[in-house]
């Protein structure tokens, strides 16, 4: 009997070690050991998952992302929902799908305020929040500064094409940004660009990957993470922030055709590395469930303790990173992806899902594969499970029901210059064609047309490194192969605008909107070429018709208010000026043109308020200066009249022109006479008719003379 008692004593007290075993097992599984202080997001442009050397590589590109890894939770199955930049970034910071941020290009898009952020998300709770991006593609004016409080977009200077910043650039930002604020709670997001196409790592990099230059890019950009992750080691702070490191989307390589990516959505362009390491980790976790980059606004919000906004379609991975979530709770999970690149060749787009196993591509030949068995993606196995292709056609028609907003206003229409920088990038021109029908398969199948996108890739980058003679070999082979190519005929009638010649663009235009008649940038640029052909009737027409397609292009009313006051139609053109003003404000050149057609219109108080504007906006712009110190000076209403900031005005207009404009000395001897100053306004204009003495009998020269009389005789000058 005490034997018994003895046994039973003794697995009481085994159970109840084991009870306080898993108890503390399953606190240091469910809570990270360290408080998260700071948040650090590093996202990789155009870095494929099986690059790096913890998702397998047999090359040793990545040994400082690899030791993150082996102190943090590798996800071997991540789903970036489109293969460009702007899109999956979108995605990316937001928590949603591509349906419902309605971002589906890297040109002519921007993220609509109506989006939330992770930026926005930290900020509220008192993160200080910064970006520091490194391409054209991600600057503020594509809308993803929202929440941020510095967002480090200036690519000037960092490398030849301006375009771009070098990963040891960026580094070397980020590192002083941490100085400068490592003593605050922050969430600081980092974007490398470097792995993108072309590929030119610096030495040694080129060096120890001469054979394969993407892989050195890849090296080249660890190395530059490295240094910062040191920084925060440095600084105390590496045991303090949670630590995610990322890429947009991959890159295909060769693989199916594609040598880079924005076209395709196999594995190769959409499978990107995902690690996340929470502060204070020492121990690996490898995750093989399915993952996207949709989850990590979420994520980081559940490791936080915060909810996310209902909006985020993204899953709360910080379940399985700390309560060991079994497989058989997330085998039904699907993820989505798209490219509407296919449509700007009037072929359809490839809408797909990602399951466990399973990839389905919709489009015109369906296309099913069995990633365990079949992870090249080599294999149709569509037309042998009809039943399964059904099943995904109908999740991917929930989601775009669900999903999509039709409110968004994510259009945008890009300057020349941005453009110019996007094309050098390799980025292929011409708008995509949203339509989300997946019924509608009359249209070209996307594998039948890669051939003739990589041409059109070639177009985007001669025409961004203006290499037009070549540009324009390679348009017209296309052309002599499909007819109704857009891009080929717009492409011919932008390089014939940036050379000025008018009359070239004109049919190429006209071509361009008998195949697309509702593209309102065509519309605009051709009443740009016939308003410069004198043809101003249809000008304004096409202006008009431009606007009508989309009521926000405010350069289209920029232009439409141009032009209408140049025909003296002031009413109608101060209402397109307000307007876009509204919509565009502190546009110191449009405002100054707005100013002088309230002059003309006799409306000199709302045009010294515009002036006013301009001024402040440009503070070294002579010409608008001077038109406000000469109306200052000059008005023949002494209520409008201020002789000493018009003098003020008229002394810095003509220091910053070297007092060598004779216009702008005019005002300056008319300033002095209000003032009072009559010695150095006959001074002045004496000297402005010397620099005019070889054109005496010029308007200015006849008014200056009138004026000077007036100056003589102690008198001001009043219109």
């Amino acid at each position: 009997m005490e034997i018994l008692t003895n046994r039973k004593l003794w697995l009481a007290t085994i159970l109840a070690v084991i009870l306080v075993i898993g108890i503390w097992a399953w606190q240091q599984s469910h809570h990270p050991q360290v408080a998260i202080r700071n948040v650090l997001l590093i996202s990789i442009d155009t870095c494929r998952a099986d690059r790096l050397g913890c998702y397998g590589y047999w090359r040793n590109t990545t040994p400082r992302i690899d030791a993150m890894a082996d102190r943090g939770i590798l996800f071997e199955n991540t789903i970036s929902p489109a293969p460009m930049t702007l899109p999956s970034h979108s995605s990316m910071l937001t928590g949603t799908n591509p349906p419902y941020h309605d971002i589906h290009d890297n040109l002519n898009y921007q993220l609509s305020p109506s989006n939330v952020t992770l930026a926005e998300i930290l900020s509220e709770h008192g993160f200080t929040t910064a970006a520091i991006v490194s391409a054209t593609v991600l600057e503020a004016q594509f809308g993803l500064n929202q929440g941020f409080d510095e967002y480090i977009d200036e690519m000037d200077g960092a490398t030849a094409h301006a375009n771009e910043r070098s990963g040891a650039a960026t580094s070397q930002l980020a590192m002083q940004w941490l100085d400068k604020h490592q003593d605050e709670p922050f969430f600081l997001f980092l974007h490398y660009f470097d792995p993108h196409d072309a590929y030119l790592p610096p030495q040694p990099f080129s060096n120890l990957f001469s054979d394969n230059l993407y892989a050195g890019e890849i090296a080249y950009t660890d190395h530059c993470i490295g240094q910062v992750i040191d920084k925060l080691e440095i600084l105390g702070l590496l045991d303090t922030t949670l630590l995610i490191i990322t890429g947009d989307h991959g890159e295909m390589r060769g693989d199916h055709g594609e040598s880079d990516h924005s076209f395709f959505i196999y594995q190769g362009a959409v499978k990107v590395p995902l690690i996340i390491v929470p502060p204070g980790r020492r121990t690996p976790k490898r995750i093989d469930q399915l993952a996207g980059l949709i989850d990590i606004v979420p994520t980081i919000c559940g490791l936080l303790g915060f909810k996310p906004p209902s909006e985020v379609h993204g899953e709360d991975l910080s379940a399985h990173i700390y309560h060991g979530k079994r497989q058989a709770d997330i085998t039904n999970r699907k993820i989505f992806c798209e490219s509407f690149t296919p449509t700007k060749y009037n072929a359809n787009p490839l809408i797909g899902v990602v399951s466990d196993r399973w990839k389905y591509i919709h489009t015109t030949r369906p296309e099913l594969y069995d990633l365990q068995n079949d992870p090249l993606e080599s294999k149709n196995l569509a037309r042998y499970k009809p039943r399964l292709v059904s099943d995904f056609s109908e999740w991917i028609e929930w989601i775009i029901d669900t999903q999509s907003r039709h409110e968004s206003d994510s259009n945008v229409d890009l300057d020349p210059e941005t453009l110019t920088k996007l094309k050098q990038l390799g980025y292929v021109g011409g708008d995509v064609s949203i339509d989300y029908n997946l019924t509608s398969n009359d249209k070209t199948d996307p594998k039948d047309l890669i051939a003739f996108h990589m041409s059109g890739k070639k177009i985007a980058a001669l025409v961004g490194a203006k290499k037009h003679t070549e540009a324009r070999i390679v348009c017209h082979a296309m052309l002599a192969e499909r007819p109704d190519y857009w891009t080929g005929h717009f492409s011919l009638a932008e390089m014939a605008l940036s050379e000025h010649d008018y009359q070239a663009a004109l049919p190429h235009l006209r071509r361009s909107l008998e195949l697309r008649p509702n593209h309102s940038p065509t519309h605009r640029r051709l009443g740009v070429v016939l308003r410069q052909l004198k043809q101003t009737d249809e000008a304004i027409d096409q202006f008009h018709k431009a606007l009508k397609i989309r009521p926000s292009y405010t350069l289209a009313r920029f232009n439409l208010a141009n032009l209408l006051a140049l025909q003296g139609n002031y009413q109608e053109a101060t209402q397109h000026f307000r307007r876009a003003l509204e919509e565009i404000p502190n546009q110191p050149i449009e405002q100054y043109k707005f100013a002088l057609l309230l002059l003309e219109d006799d409306k000199p108080h709302e045009a010294i308020k515009e002036l006013r504007k301009t001024v402040q906006l440009s503070p070294d712009a002579p010409e608008a200066i001077n038109t406000l110190a000469w109306v200052l000076a000059t008005h023949h209403d002494p209520v409008l009249r201020d002789p000493t900031h018009a003098l003020e005005l008229a002394t810095r207009a003509a220091k910053i022109t070297g007092h060598a404009d004779p216009s702008i000395l005019d005002t300056l001897a008319a300033a002095y006479a209000a003032n009072g100053h009559y010695e150095k306004a006959v001074a002045t204009a004496q000297h402005t008719l010397s620099l005019l003495s070889g054109s005496a009998s010029s308007p200015l020269a006849k008014r200056l003379k009138t004026r000077l009389d007036l100056y003589q005789n102690s008198m001001p000058y009043y219109e």
